[in-house]
């Protein structure tokens, strides 16, 4: 007898603990929840990060101006880059093109190229600037050597660190004169396609 009532006082004394027991876990995963998020909010937020870009016209290369237009040289693409490496600038962007490509393409002619079958307009010559010279040899000289103003930018501004984006022009309304005929300016799907021509731009 002395036994089970040892036993039925023991048990009385740890019931107690048992009915607890279920709320003793849920503060515990409170407390726990609770130092997470006030750790969480005790932590300084992530600094922004924002890009910094430089965006290429790409005829400057082409024209060399920065070399007073000198024949233009693998060297001197570089150095178009390398300029902009030594600043904040975080992101290099080399346009493509200029009413017609800087590089060689199966759709189109470069800029100031003409195909085997055209020639200029002589009376309209008045109206081509001498940048245009400058940029078919240009283009022709990196030809030369397998590459284009486009890939050595890219190339040169992801070895300086650099993020390097392709851009393009939209709408560019240089030489849209629908009286002008030039096709070193002029891409030959605007020369064969008038009908397809929005507004009445001088060029």
């Amino acid at each position: 007898m002395l036994k089970k009532l040892l036993a039925a006082s023991k048990m009385n004394r740890l019931q107690p603990f048992s009915n607890h027991r279920p709320q003793a876990h849920f503060f515990a995963i409170l407390l726990s929840c609770l130092f997470i998020i006030f750790s969480a909010c005790s932590q300084p937020p992530p600094k922004a990060q924002y890009r910094f870009i430089y965006n290429n016209d790409g005829t400057e290369i082409l024209g060399n101006r920065w070399h007073q237009g000198r024949p233009l040289t693998i060297d001197d693409v570089h150095s178009y880059v390398d300029i902009v490496a030594e600043t904040p600038v975080t992101t290099f962007m080399i346009c493509s093109g200029s009413m017609l490509s800087y590089y060689k393409s199966q759709y189109e002619r470069p800029l100031g190229v003409l195909a085997e079958d055209q020639q200029r307009d002589e009376a309209n010559e008045p109206n081509l600037n001498e940048n245009i010279l400058l940029y078919e040899r240009n283009y022709r000289l990196l030809q030369e050597q397998g590459t284009d103003i486009i890939a050595l930018c890219v190339n040169r501004a992801k070895e300086k660190g650099m993020e390097a984006f392709i851009t393009m022009r939209m709408n560019d309304l240089h030489f849209s004169d629908p009286e002008l005929y030039d096709p070193r300016v002029q891409s030959d799907f605007w020369l064969q396609h008038p009908e397809w021509r929005m507004g009445d731009y001088p060029g």
